[in-house]
């Protein structure tokens, strides 16, 4: 009895290890590194360009970022889980059925962290790298400024672009699809079709 239980102890220990590990994983992701990241883009696409001036240097204050993350976050979830239907919000929706304990997290490594990340870091990254490589070009320091200022917005605008054509085409195909379903009946079993009846009616046709 006591080596049973023991062993039970044991893998009661393990469980409660695995889901203090995702506990901890979705913190630090979900909860940390992708509102910073979100709340670092807010500031430089809409606060910066408004609020700081072009002869002064703009000022992170990472915990306001999280914050405003952290709200981002919120509305970009309920906005996809109540937005049409699409790749990220059957990701979501399979995530949040699955659990805390069930949850697979090499899936939601690879299928949204990473990728949601990658996006992140793509938009904040490349844009500083364009404005940093332009005073090697004999561009102005006034000139550089008013592209640190300007690229964010057009950059993330260009993002939602693309984004938002690639989602209208995908609509566009599934209702194209489901059109020419209904149309010639791709997929549905006619209820008063016989084939032996159809088939001795051809061949009595035929003698």
């Amino acid at each position: 009895i006591n080596a049973e239980y023991g062993v039970s102890t044991q893998s009661t220990g393990k469980e409660w290890l695995v889901i203090l590990m995702k506990c901890i994983y979705v913190a630090v992701t979900v909860f940390g590194i992708i509102p910073v990241l979100f709340g670092i883009l807010y500031e430089a696409v809409l606060l910066l360009p408004l609020r700081v001036p072009l002869q002064h240097t703009p000022v992170l204050l990472l915990w306001q970022d999280w914050g405003l993350g952290v709200l981002f976050v919120k509305i970009l979830y309920a906005g996809t889980l109540t937005g049409p239907d699409w790749y990220f919000k059957r990701l979501l929706e399979q995530t949040f059925q699955a659990g805390l304990i069930n949850m697979d997290l090499s899936f939601v490594t690879r299928q949204i962290v990473l990728p949601i990340i990658s996006v992140q870091l793509h938009l904040l990254c490349v844009p500083y790298t364009i404005c940093s490589a332009l005073p090697y070009l004999g561009v102005s320091d006034r000139m550089t400024a008013i592209c640190h200022r300007g690229i964010y917005p057009g950059g993330v605008a260009a993002f939602l672009a693309i984004l938002l054509v690639r989602l209208q085409i995908s609509q566009l195909k599934k209702l194209y699809t489901n059109i020419k379903n209904d149309k010639y009946l791709i997929g549905t079993r006619l209820v008063n079709f016989d084939p032996d009846a159809m088939r001795s009616t051809f061949t009595q046709t035929e003698t």
